[in-house]
């Protein structure tokens, strides 16, 4: 008994698919606001700004990142802001990335 899922044509149109979408981006049908935006870091972040630059410098390190760009790399593309949550131990932190925190209301 033969699927077509699992045909071997299938098979090869869904890895050019994943080629093609990691090589020049998937098409996700997005239509909402198109602009570049950075939002505002949380105030713990901001007044801690040196705790998240060195977060920040070890993920550069360790080539997990890139940045930081004079100019953005993408004409459309969203920045999302960034806080900082106190650990039990004294003056450490935990990054937090505020990825659920999308267009501001201003935009919906």
């Amino acid at each position: 008994m033969s699927s077509n899922c699992c045909s071997g044509d299938m098979i090869q149109m869904k890895i050019e698919f994943l080629i093609d979408g990691f090589s020049n981006g998937f098409h996700v049908d997005y239509a909402g606001h198109t602009s570049c935006e950075a939002l505002r870091n949380s105030k713990l972040a901001r007044d801690n700004s040196q705790v998240v630059l060195d977060f920040v410098n070890k993920e550069l390190d360790l080539g997990r990142i890139r940045g930081p760009f004079k100019d953005p790399p993408f004409s459309v593309m969203h920045v999302s802001p960034v806080s900082l949550r106190a650990k039990r131990e004294p003056g450490k932190f935990r990054l937090i990335h505020a990825l659920p925190l999308t267009i501001p209301a201003t935009h919906a």
